[in-house]
Order: C-alpha cells, then sequence, then structure tokens
C-alpha cells in the first residue's frame, strides 16, 4: 500500500471538478455545521448537482475527501521509511518538523521491535510505541518565546538532580532546578553536562512469553502483547540538527486527567526514609536495575533492525532536570533553554 498523501498534497492532486466541489465545501462549511435535519444538506445537494453525473461527481469526491482519515489509518508506516522520515526532519525548521509532528501523530506510524535485552538480569523483548509526545520539562521557562520549540524537542541536563519530595510536614518540594541553571547563550554549544533531543515515542515491554515468542518473526512478535514502562524514547538532536545516539529517559509525571495538553501531577519518587521508590526506574517488574537515563542505540540507523542482546548503557539512575530547547543565533542553533554553568559536577536542584 503506497503511504497516504497529506491534506496539501492531496488537495494539490484534484482535477478541476474536484476543486469545484472542494470550494463550495469549504464556502458552505459554517451553514452545514449549523444544519439540524440531514434532508435540508440533501435538499442544497440537489439545487448544486442537479444532474445524476454531477451527484455521482459529487459522492466520489466525498469518499476521497472524507475517507482520507481512515486511509491514513489503514496505513502502517514500515520501521525503515520511519527512521527515514527522522532523519530528513531539520528540526529548527517549523516545516520539516511539522511534517514530522503531523506524520506521527496523524497517521498509523510503526510500532518498532527493537530485539531483546538481558538488562536487570531477565531477557526480553522490547520495542517502541512510537509518538512524539511523552516526556515533559520540569522547567518550562517563557514557554511562549518565539524562539522556543515544539514541546516533542526537549533538553536534559545530566549535571542537575531534581529531588523531588512530596509536601507535608517539614518535607518541603524542592525546585525544579531554576536556581541551579541560567539561559544558555549560542557560545554555549559546546556545553557537554546534556543533550537536547526529539521524542520518537514511549518505549516498551513484552508482556507474554519471551521464551516462546523470541525464535518468531518480527512481525509475529509485534502482533503479541506489550506493556508500556515509563521510560520516553528520544533521538539526540545536536546544536547543527544533526543526530546522536538513541536514549530512554523515565517520565515522572502522570497524564492530566482532563487535558493531555497539560503536565499533571510529579509521581512520588521517595520513601520516608529518602529511599528511591522501588518500582522508579525499573524496566519491568523483575528488573533488577533502577535507572533514570541509558542510551540504548549509537544512531537510528541502529533501529532498522532488532538486534539481538542490544545494552542500556546507564548514565543517571536519578530524575535529572528536563527543559525545553531553543533555537540561537543566525544559524539558528538548536540548545537547552537552560544549562548548568558550573565546573561540571553534579548539583541538586534545591
Amino acid at each position: 500500500m503506497d503511504p497516504p498523501l497529506s491534506d496539501a498534497e492531496l488537495i494539490a492532486s484534484f482535477t478541476p471538478k474536484e476543486m469545484e466541489i472542494y470550494r463550495w465545501l469549504e464556502a458552505t462549511r459554517e451553514l452545514r455545521v449549523s444544519l439540524l435535519d440531514d434532508r435540508v444538506f440533501l435538499a442544497m445537494l440537489d439545487r448544486r448537482f442537479p444532474t445524476r453525473e454531477q451527484c455521482e461527481e459529487y459522492w466520489a469526491f466525498a469518499d476521497k475527501w472524507y475517507g482520507r482519515v481512515a486511509k491514513r489509518m489503514a496505513y502502517r508506516m514500515p520501521t525503515g521509511k520511519f527512521i527515514d522520515l527522522i532523519q530528513e526532519t531539520h528540526f529548527n525548521n517549523a516545516k520539516s518538523a511539522g511534517k514530522f509532528l503531523w506524520t506521527t501523530e496523524m497517521t498509523n506510524s510503526p510500532f518498532i521491535f527493537l530485539g531483546d535485552s538481558a538488562c536487570g538480569g531477565k531477557s526480553i523483548g522490547y520495542g517502541i510505541r512510537t509518538g512524539a509526545y511523552f516526556l515533559w520539562p520540569n522547567l518550562d521557562g517563557a514557554p511562549e518565546d518565539p524562539d522556543m520549540l515544539d514541546r516533542s524537542v526537549l533538553g536534559i541536563n545530566l549535571n542537575v538532580e531534581v529531588e523531588f519530595r512530596p509536601s507535608s510536614g517539614i518535607r518541603e518540594p524542592l525546585s525544579s532546578g531554576e536556581d541551579s541553571v541560567e539561559s544558555a547563550e549560542p557560545d554555549d554549544v559546546g556545553h557537554a553536562q546534556g543533550f537536547t533531543f526529539a521524542q520518537i515515542g514511549n518505549l516498551c515491554v513484552f508482556a507474554d512469553d519471551w521464551e516462546r515468542a523470541k525464535n518468531m518473526s518480527p512481525d509475529r512478535i509485534i502482533g503479541h502483547s506489550w506493556d508500556l514502562t515509563e521510560f520516553g524514547a528520544v533521538v539526540e538532536v545536536r546544536p547543527d540538527g544533526a543526530f546522536g545516539a538513541v536514549w530512554v529517559i523515565y517520565g515522572f509525571y502522570s497524564d492530566h486527567p482532563d487535558d493531555a495538553a497539560e503536565r499533571g501531577e510529579h509521581d512520588p519518587v521517595f520513601d520516608a526514609n529518602d529511599d528511591l521508590l522501588p518500582h522508579i526506574g525499573r524496566l519491568h517488574r523483575g528488573c533488577a536495575e533502577q535507572f533514570t537515563v541509558a542510551k540504548i542505540a549509537n544512531s537510528l540507523d541502529d533501529l532498522r533492525q532488532p538486534r539481538s542482546n542490544f545494552s542500556f548503557e546507564i548514565e543517571a539512575r536519578r530524575e535529572c532536570q528536563i527543559v525545553r530547547a531553543k533555537l540561537m543565533g543566525p544559524q539558528r542553533l538548536i540548545l537547552r533553554q537552560f544549562i548548568n554553568k558550573s565546573t561540571g559536577q553534579l548539583v541538586g536542584a534545591g
């Protein structure tokens, strides 16, 4: 099946008669939406398309235009093409980034089967449910700044820990790290204690019997049950827009109960003894490792085919500060909005 056309591509393909019907539908949109009786709309059609031939032309167009969403959802983009799409995206260009976001969020983007890993002592399969919005920033300064990138692109400060604690008695919540960082400038392009990244999905773990399934074909494995982890999957985006390694980063915010576009509450992290809660940073219940940031591939190309016994190269075990990303200077460099400019040693956010 060929990939579906975007709205703009579909409109550009219209014949003169189809364009005439499309313009009529656009011109009558508000009137049609206000109608309470379908018979009135049918009467409008009879007046506008009085002959049998014209009526058939209208219904053929209606199937083409109004059926476009169903056709998009029937098409599942192959993993290779999805990787191509990411690699072709310039995240410092709004049009290019918009195409990636539209394709990822509005079409049936693929489930990426990563292969298997024994991280935490148990060999099991992993995959990525693709998507552009999973992680949230701890610190979101000046979100309306025109140079701020969409929330699908963020940055992480690996040298700033966020030790969130619930507000009860003397245990007050620490800040999101605003006292530990300052605004990044163009000459901070080489700052090494973190990176900017584009979100590409949510890490998943195989939920059935892996020992029985592991020798099946990738398509059959993908068809089994999978559990979502609390890790987002991201690809490093360097200041010039080039891509780097693929990482997983633990998400500490719950879904907002009423609005998916709003950040929910920060999940509890520590127990009464200031120990990390046992489920935080685990890939699955049987995982013996607790971590929050790990590299899973050196490049996007490593995701094109499943890999046997790939590694989670652990970078952090506590919550690191996530910030927005912004464009800087005439070269439109992609930088973290805030960084810690100290000697590079780990600092607490509070």
